[in-house]
């Protein structure tokens, strides 16, 4: 699955059905991919997609996590609508980004920009990110408004929540610009996609995990557990705030990999939006 080491998790997370009318199913767009290396300019990226309908749904994995992370939500996806995840530069078997800088939100936003338009994935989408995906996306949809029918964040990272953790009293380390497979700058990505600030009037549901997972940060107290997770349900609130149409979901049982750990919870959120997207007059 590709999993990020537990220090970088926890600098991820911690600081570091409702049934509609159904539409008609639709055929997929003329040259859509089912498994392919997309070239996007140059490079190429590795994406996957499954199924028939609209809206498409796009899968977007974790820091350090490559498509497979998804493998026990595509197909059960699959069964209503058409599902593509993709693997980011130099993850999966997508060609790495030549370029010396670090990647961040924005570049990663483009790249997917230009996948979703030359694969061809018919649009608009549903949105699905896990952790620091979670943000990716929101970016995208601050960019591409139009592109965007609803949205699934699955415990999300959120632009405020170093300096909102920092605040209880804990200082979690700040991971280091580059030091994660993907070469990616995790502080300038939360920088970039808090600028934006995102907000919409579209159907979304915000995952956030129910089982602790700060008590693996070293030196912390129980004390101090207990604030560093009622600030990121805070944090998770908020996000849900960020749409009229928004709410959130405590996945009781899961720690920060949510779709692994209840694969059906997440299922049954990007249902549930697709539903209603389908619903919605045009």
């Amino acid at each position: 699955m590709g999993r990020i080491a537990t220090a970088i998790i926890l600098a991820l997370a911690c600081g570091t059905l409702v049934s509609a009318g159904r539409a008609p199913r639709a055929q997929n767009p003329p040259g859509a991919v089912s498994d392919a290396l997309v070239d996007i300019g140059g490079r190429r990226l590795h994406v996957s997609c499954v199924g028939a309908g609209r809206p498409t749904v796009i899968l977007e994995a974790g820091l350090g996590d490559s498509s497979e992370t998804w493998k026990a939500v595509q197909p059960a996806v699959a069964a209503f609508t058409r599902v593509c995840a993709y693997d980011r530069a130099g993850k999966g078997t997508s060609d790495a980004d030549p370029r010396p800088a670090f990647r961040t939100s924005r570049v990663i936003v483009e790249d997917l920009n230009r996948l979703l338009h030359t694969a061809p994935m018919t649009g608009p989408y549903v949105l699905v990110g896990h952790s620091l995906g979670g943000a990716h996306i929101r970016l995208y949809a601050s960019r591409f408004p139009m592109d965007v029918a609803g949205m699934v964040l699955v415990d999300a990272s959120h632009e405020d929540q170093y300096t909102r953790i920092k605040a209880t009293g804990v200082s979690p380390p700040l991971p280091a610009p580059g030091e994660n497979s993907e070469r990616a700058d995790m502080v300038a990505s939360l920088d970039e996609v808090g600028k934006e600030r995102w907000r919409a009037d579209i159907p979304l549901v915000v995952l956030s995990h129910g089982r602790p997972i700060a008590g693996a940060l070293p030196s912390i107290t129980p004390e101090q557990v207990a604030r560093i997770e009622a600030v990121w349900l805070e944090l998770q609130r908020e996000l849900a705030g960020r749409s009229p149409q928004g709410r959130l979901l405590v996945a009781e049982k899961s720690g920060h990999y949510v779709h692994v750990e209840e694969p059906a919870l997440v299922v049954q959120a990007i249902r549930e939006v697709v539903d209603a997207v389908r619903s919605r007059k045009p």
